[in-house]
């Protein structure tokens, strides 16, 4: 075999060589290319949720109950979160059912109502919104409710959209404790899931 030849082959080796360490680097190369893809999007999801708005229930109470008045019931909101929400629905409904209200599986049908007002809030802003009954009570329903007879039930949905434009839901059903003080209510919450399905 004369000189050329070996050195042919031994560039022909040597080539095979650099391809083989090139196409290992490049593949290395992808793999940490989608590892900081993959951190980024972590990143990016941790910083969304910990920069969102989050509307949370912070109080609520229901007017005494009285012959010949209608019942009212206000539900504050906080937005507990680092970034403005945007309300883009709210609605109310109440209603006087026969109790005692023990399990919010028994929560009666309620026809809700827009109250949607300013949609929206900063960081840390509260904020409520109020609805009566469309009539006034009579003295049997009202020594019902206050006897603990007739409960009051209230449920409330608000969705709004957060800087990033997904959008979440918060539920919060209240009725009046039976024999309670008229204007503690007794409270459950529920998260509701969103378009994006979080909450």
């Amino acid at each position: 075999m004369s000189v050329p030849d070996i050195t042919s082959i031994l560039t022909v080796v040597l080539l095979s060589v650099t391809v083989w360490a090139s196409l290992k680097a490049l593949k290395e190369t992808r793999a940490a290319t989608e590892a900081a893809r993959n951190s980024l999007d972590l990143t990016k999801t941790y910083g969304e949720a910990q920069t969102r708005a989050y509307i949370s229930f912070w109080d609520g109470h229901f007017s005494d109950i009285e012959d010949g008045k209608p019942i009212e019931v206000t539900i504050g909101f906080r937005n507990t979160g680092n970034s403005p929400c945007f309300i883009t629905a709210a609605s109310i409904g109440i209603n006087v059912a026969q109790g005692p209200l023990e399990s919010i599986d028994q929560m009666p049908a309620l026809a809700p109502v827009d109250v949607l007002g300013t949609n929206e809030h900063g960081p840390g802003v509260e904020w409520s919104r109020s609805i009566k009954t469309k009539r006034a009570l009579t003295a049997d329903e009202a020594a019902k409710v206050i006897s603990g007879e007739y409960f009051v039930a209230v449920s409330c949905l608000t969705r709004y959209r957060d800087i990033f434009g997904a959008t979440h839901s918060l539920r919060v059903d209240a009725y009046r404790r039976p024999n309670g003080s008229a204007r503690q209510p007794q409270l459950t919450t529920l998260a509701l899931p969103g378009a994006t399905g979080e909450d």
